[in-house]
């Protein structure tokens, strides 16, 4: 558990870890969308 003082310092680090997740999800979808391009259907 890690202890935050203030509400303001438990926000940001909340969004800064929803940033990194949404890349993380950016990046997977776009590996998906060109494995998709490269395998004709």
């Amino acid at each position: 558990m890690i202890f935050i003082a203030s509400p303001e310092k438990a926000i940001s680090q909340i969004i800064f870890e929803i940033k990194q997740i949404d890349e993380l999800f950016t990046s997977f979808s776009e590996l998906l969308e060109k494995s998709k391009v490269e395998e004709p259907t």
